[in-house]
């Protein structure tokens, strides 16, 4: 945390909600698989966007470089929304959780179990949000009611096994914001056991289950464990795959592989960490996918990609692919190509094996958190093609 400044500001615990946001979250939330769903999107887009907007000019006015980072990323929530009320933002440091209500008498802080007892997603603060939009579209507003560490909530919020979720009443929050600064280097996280561990046969079960959009709420669905849930949808690939399955549309987008996520140790099915390779430099991550069974010809090759993720100064991540011949092969066939494309579709590196060829490789350097590319491997007519962000 950092030491405030204009307590004033901060103490503001009330933002006006601009009908240009509204207007703007409204239609940014056109495709989810029932009215409740997109409801439910549309107010953490409200709340989020309002929340971000006031965060961004106290943090101008406390001239501080810090930047808020909304996790896991803009471009992911929709997946997240689907599913689930809440929204994570990093501020340096600390993670606070935002959980919008609409309710405009706040007696309670409800947090969905996913953001309390997975370590991946656990925050620092949860903030009770009230948001009103039943009013004229100029007199719109969001208010902070109180907030609590995760600490508190996991142990003095009750539990309720219906709707998965821990709360603790208004009283028992913190008022005032100012509390975070009395509170910073302090430890406000209870230790969390590690997640379950969902096998790809398990997870393919439960996305062909949970992907029936007839179900409304696929995150209380009896016989399917909040443990095996919360591992499911803590993984990114799968979440996209079960928001496309309920949307119909499982065939035409592709999951993104999210490489922040795999600095945590979290890795999107299909991929196999490496623990140590002669490239990888320390505080870095590699991992290798080999594609078989993505080739629909049995004369193109097997071929084994490894990436090699690294964390550099300012925001900047430096990226090391690496297209091997399957394990067994000397060397890769002929004529086949490692290309990288950037969102635009636009051939950023290009490399091609010939005769011989060992590996190809190409290096890469992101400096905006949310970047993504793409990886295509081609041989001949045929190709598969891996999206990532950073």
């Amino acid at each position: 945390m950092f030491k405030i400044k204009n307590r004033q500001m901060f103490e503001q615990m009330e933002a006006q909600i601009t009908p240009e946001d509204q207007e703007t979250a409204w239609k940014e939330t056109e495709n989810f698989s029932n009215p409740i769903a997109r409801y439910n999107a549309y107010l953490n887009s409200v709340c989020l966007k309002t929340f971000v907007a006031w965060l961004q000019d106290w943090l101008r006015e406390e001239k501080t470089a810090i930047k808020p980072l909304v996790l896991p990323s803009l471009k992911s929530l929709i997946t997240l929304w689907e599913v689930l009320n809440g929204t994570a933002i990093n501020v340096g440091e600390m993670r606070l959780i935002l959980i919008p209500s609409d309710d405009l008498d706040i007696f309670e802080l409800r947090v969905p179990q996913e953001w309390v007892d997975n370590p991946n997603w656990v925050g620092d603060y949860y903030l009770a949000v009230g948001v009103n939009l039943d009013s004229d579209e100029q007199d719109c507003w969001l208010k902070i009611a109180g907030f609590a560490t995760h600490r508190k909530l996991k142990n003095d919020g009750v539990y309720n096994p219906l709707d998965r979720s821990y709360s603790l009443p208004v009283a028992a929050l913190n008022q005032s914001l100012m509390v975070m600064e009395l509170l910073t280097g302090l430890d406000v996280r209870e230790e969390l056991e590690e997640l379950e561990i969902v096998s790809e046969n398990e997870a393919e079960f439960l996305l062909k289950k949970l992907g029936n959009n007839a179900i409304y709420s696929p995150r209380l669905v009896p016989e399917v464990a909040v443990e095996k849930w919360v591992a499911l949808i803590s993984n990114e690939a799968w979440r996209e795959k079960l928001y496309q399955k309920r949307m119909g549309m499982e065939n035409v987008i592709k999951p993104v592989v999210n490489l922040g996520r795999w600095l945590e140790g979290v890795l999107e099915a299909g991929w196999q960490s490496l623990e140590e390779t002669y490239w990888a430099a320390k505080e870095s991550i590699t991992a290798q996918k080999v594609y078989a069974t993505d080739w629909r010809n049995e004369v193109l090759p097997t071929v084994r990609l490894v990436m090699t993720v690294t964390p550099k100064e300012e925001g900047k991540t430096d990226i090391c692919l690496q297209l091997q011949p399957a394990p067994g092969e000397l060397c890769l066939q002929p004529n086949v190509k490692l290309i990288v494309q950037n969102e635009q579709q636009e051939t950023m590196q290009e490399e091609e094996a010939g005769r011989e060829t060992l590996f190809i490789e190409i290096n890469l350097t992101t400096d905006q958190p949310g970047d993504q590319f793409c990886v295509i491997i081609t041989a001949g007519d045929q190709s598969i093609t891996e999206t990532f962000e950073v």
